[in-house]
């Protein structure tokens, strides 16, 4: 009423001060949690794309070499 405040009153508004940092850090916690999953997703995609590539080089390689092995068969 008077503007003073009771020390119930001042413990009651460091709480809510002490909870909402806590809130925004637990907020901004969650931010990095969501941008470091989003990071190792896409390098696992990348690591996918990239065994995907070699696989097929790999498969290329065991035809040629299959290929290689019958002309040296009918010369």
């Amino acid at each position: 009423m008077f503007g003073f405040k009771t020390e119930e009153e001042k413990f009651k508004l460091a709480d809510y001060d002490r909870i909402t940092r806590e809130l925004e850090s637990t907020q901004q916690s969650l931010v990095n949690c969501e941008k470091s999953r989003q990071d190792w997703i896409d390098f696992a995609n990348d690591l996918q794309e990239e065994n995907r590539n070699l696989f097929a080089e790999n498969e290329q390689h065991r035809k040629n070499d299959a290929i290689r092995q019958k002309l040296a068969l009918v010369k």
